[in-house]
């Protein structure tokens, strides 16, 4: 993109998207939990922080290796898993 206003309101964006979505799943893991409010959110962030690190880091392999198409081919493998397990997962209503 030759505008880096176009990049920066793009990189606002997202990133105020994320934060905003990790704040609102941060909260809800304790409020909808039947019983060990406190364990799940414990187990939230220990997921969130040890799946940021671990794709994190392999992200930065895949950069490496394949440039960003293969930074984006993670993105969208991840994004397909984590749709799959929800699918998979919730119940349906």
């Amino acid at each position: 993109m030759p505008n880096v206003w176009v990049i920066v309101l793009g990189m606002v964006v997202l990133t105020g998207g994320f934060f905003a979505s990790h704040a609102v799943a941060s909260g809800w893991s304790g409020a909808l939990a039947v019983a060990g409010r406190s364990q799940s959110a414990s187990l939230y962030n220990v997921g969130y922080y040890g799946g940021s690190s671990l794709f994190g880091y392999l992200g930065g392999i895949f950069l490496a290796g394949a440039g960003w198409a293969g930074t984006v081919a993670m993105v969208i493998a991840l994004t397909v898993v984590a749709t799959a397990l929800v699918v998979a997962v919730l119940p349906r209503e």
